[in-house]
């Protein structure tokens, strides 16, 4: 049931949708409702109500957005979440609600970077040096693209302890999130004796810190760059997206 005089969608799961969630919670009129995959048992609180799991689909997106009334949908989603994005793009179309795309630019290579970039994942796993010791700060989901390289030995980090027989290779597994300070990651990758970084181009500040370590430590990167998304109207910042959702709503 509609209980305010603008509803919108949040399709969450980064640091950005949180802190916009906080700050649209703020506003009156407004009802937000945030959207998480699933794929994290206990992921960390918003601001505003949450629903999880999928929609079945961008015709099941778009009977949502009917159902519930949905005046605009804002989709702050990891830069590398290539279905829930496209699948966005084709639920506001087919339910005529406006869509704003929460897009970070992606990092920039610097004096001292050693980095190797690919449009695919695969192209720098097959790349990576034999038998090397490598930092795989890539995600969950794609950890099973490295059982081709079993050459390796593999740092892996995540927010949950993977289940038995999850992770079929050489290595050792981290628990935790992303370490903002440069100091901690460079020990990180030290201690391990980590040669070179797998990791997405996901921008932002939250997830950069490992990418200064490597460049002071003289490690390469292979670096997977963002993928090419539907077009439709994107916001750099989350203060660009609290006001486009003001202007809409108003």
């Amino acid at each position: 049931m509609k209980t305010g005089k603008n509803r919108l969608l949040l399709l969450a799961g980064t640091r950005d949708a949180r802190v916009l969630a906080e700050k649209l919670a703020e506003v009156d009129g407004l009802e937000v409702i945030a959207s998480l995959a699933g794929v994290t048992s206990k992921p960390k609180s918003y601001a505003v109500p949450v629903r999880r799991g999928g929609f079945g689909g961008a015709e099941g997106l778009a009977e949502f957005l009917r159902l519930e009334q949905i005046t605009c949908i804002v989709d702050a989603t990891h830069p590398f979440a290539r279905v829930i994005s496209a699948n966005a793009v084709k639920a506001a179309d087919l339910a005529q609600v406006p869509l704003l795309r929460v897009r970070r630019p992606a990092w920039q290579k610097k004096p001292g970077d050693d980095w190797r970039c690919f449009d695919q994942l695969e192209k720098a796993v097959a790349a990576l040096p034999q038998a090397a010791r490598v930092f795989a700060a890539i995600g969950r989901k794609e950890l099973q693209l490295l059982q081709a390289r079993p050459d390796l030995w593999l740092l892996t980090r995540m927010v949950e302890a993977p289940t038995q027989g999850s992770m079929p290779f050489t290595g050792e597994t981290v628990l935790g999130y992303p370490s903002c300070s440069v100091q901690q990651e460079a020990e990180l990758l030290t201690a391990y004796g980590i040669q070179c970084l797998l990791a997405k181009n996901s921008g932002g500040s939250a997830a950069y810190a490992k990418i200064e370590a490597a460049r002071n430590g003289g490690l390469p990167v292979y670096l997977v760059n963002q993928p090419t998304l539907p077009p439709v109207e994107e916001a750099a910042s989350t203060s660009e997206a609290f006001n486009w959702v003001m202007r809409v709503c108003s």
